[in-house]
């Protein structure tokens, strides 16, 4: 990004930053925290015309993720109507 130009800086964040899963601790803390850096950084930046976002990519249909998600109270509702569209041997 030269002087006087605008620009864009575009940070990977993950679904799992937002939700939290077991077993993936490190792993969801670090993209909770490019997500905030990414918020705080558009802020700041924002009168330099730079703009930060931060790309959430959603949950791969892996079968013990589908799992967790399933046990989570807040998206019982959802998996309990969806679910029966994945289908895994």
């Amino acid at each position: 990004i030269q002087r006087n130009h605008s620009g864009g800086i575009l940070l990977m964040s993950s679904l799992a930053g937002l939700l939290g899963m077991q077993c993936i601790v490190p792993y969801a803390a670090l993209k909770t925290f490019t997500w905030n850096l990414a918020e705080s950084l558009h802020h700041e930046l924002k009168p330099h015309k730079i703009d930060v976002m931060a790309y959430i990519a959603g949950a791969t249909a892996i079968r013990h993720i589908l799992e967790q998600i399933r046990n989570m109270v807040f998206l019982n509702y959802w998996f309990s109507n969806h679910l029966k569209l994945l289908h895994w041997n």
